[in-house]
């Protein structure tokens, strides 16, 4: 496969599970379910997995679109990361609960969204970090 195809076909690939997890987020948007008595609609994938499915591959676009215009070499670099982090951030997310109970002893409470804002910041920073590493070493 050329290498410019591998970070489009990542892109493409992340945005379809973005709208599957848009799709599981707001399912009364698609008839899936009507409002409740307090206007809501919810189902058991609302923030159990459409959330962390927007929410955590949101991160990937900006990320797989810079690759897109730079050197393979940069890419190579972000995937050898990427191998890791990204099922390293899913098992953490998975192990949050997907509401939390209050936090103890002057501790936030986390839940799910917000292990999901942590892990997808700190992937995004990282994967910006490597990226320039790599592209500035290349223009040496």
């Amino acid at each position: 496969m050329n290498s410019k195809k591998k970070p489009v076909l990542l892109l493409v690939i992340t945005i379809l599970l973005i709208l599957v997890g848009y799709y599981l987020t707001s399912p009364e948007s698609f008839g899936l379910c009507s409002a409740n008595e307090l206007g809501y609609c919810t189902t058991p994938y609302n923030r159990s997995l459409g959330q962390p499915l927007v929410l955590g591959l949101s991160s990937l676009v900006p990320v797989l679109l810079i690759l897109m215009f730079l050197r393979q070499e940069a890419f190579t670099a972000w995937k050898k990361f990427a191998i890791w982090a990204i099922p390293a951030g899913a098992i953490l997310i998975a192990l949050t609960p997907v509401q939390s109970g209050g936090g103890g002893i002057g501790l936030p409470s986390i839940d799910r969204e917000i292990a999901t804002w942590i892990v997808s910041i700190v992937f995004l920073v990282v994967s910006f970090v490597i990226i320039l590493r790599k592209q500035l070493a290349g223009q040496k």
